[in-house]
């Protein structure tokens, strides 16, 4: 699966856009290596995984859909 971003533009005088998440997926962890990732990365990705567990958890119908994405987005 892949994610789908938005992007917007800030009403500001300068020209920013803004980056909005429109399908909350959480990253393979397969294919995750953090010992070569920067600290800056690892928080990001565990904020982004984070905020998926928040968003999406309460829409899991089953245990076993539960624990799949508890295992998905733990920190790394």
């Amino acid at each position: 699966p892949a994610n789908l971003f938005m992007t917007t533009k800030e009403s500001t005088l300068r020209a920013i856009h803004h980056w909005e998440v429109l399908t909350l997926v959480p990253f393979d962890r397969e294919a995750i290596l953090p010992e070569i990732m920067e600290k800056r990365d690892v928080r990001l990705l565990n904020d982004y995984h984070s905020t998926v567990r928040r968003k999406m958890l309460p829409l899991m119908k089953t245990k076993a859909e539960k624990d799949w994405l508890l295992e998905a987005t733990e920190p790394l």
